[in-house]
């Protein structure tokens, strides 16, 4: 898919400090339906603190981020939250969302600690949270309490024997029903290897 021009080559975002030149060109303050801003050399997302809802689809991947703080207001997102390929050792700035309607994928970053994923309890389809070697524990992951009929879940293959692993202690990860939805690839863990 090809980028559009407006955004392509970003080190900075609209709204954000030094970025006024695209304040006309951005959706209002609050919501918007679809926010592709993947390919860049955007490091942080602060020109998106007022962000609360995206409709469809949110993709920032790809980029160098460092820092999610800027989506601290980010409650809701419709359809596809994609936010791999970074270099994200944390997700604080995520604490307020709560749903995301399709696909969640943070994979291929360098976490460490997700602990701001707390407060997210429904994710529509896929869960890919794989290819983050440094990611230890998942009990935030705790809080999820729907996962939708057709998903995969993808967790790296040996989290479980990880220094200072900690398993999912409950919710819709650990469900029965779940079991069958982690993918069967050995490259990937068991619902038995990360659910206590």
């Amino acid at each position: 898919m090809k980028r559009s021009p407006l955004y392509a080559g970003l080190d900075c975002l609209p709204m954000g400090e030094g970025c006024e030149a695209y304040e006309g060109y951005f959706p209002s303050e609050n919501r918007t339906r679809v926010l592709h801003l993947n390919s860049n050399n955007l490091t942080d997302v602060e020109g998106l603190a007022s962000l609360r809802h995206v409709g469809s689809q949110f993709q920032l991947h790809s980029n160098n981020l460092t820092s999610v703080q800027g989506l601290r207001s980010l409650r809701e997102v419709g359809s596809h939250f994609r936010l791999y390929g970074n270099d994200l050792e944390t997700l604080d700035g995520l604490g307020s969302l709560t749903s995301v309607g399709q696909d969640f994928a943070l994979y291929s970053n360098d976490l460490v600690d997700i602990s701001a994923l707390g407060n997210l309890n429904e994710v529509g389809r896929n869960f890919y949270l794989h290819n983050n070697p440094r990611l230890a524990d998942l009990s935030p992951l705790s809080n999820l309490q729907t996962l939708g009929d057709s998903t995969t879940i993808r967790f790296d293959a040996g989290i479980h024997e990880r220094e200072g692993f900690v398993p999912i202690q409950g919710g819709a990860l650990c469900e029965t029903s779940a079991a069958a939805k982690f993918d069967d690839n050995t490259n990937y863990a068991t619902q038995a290897d990360v659910c206590q």
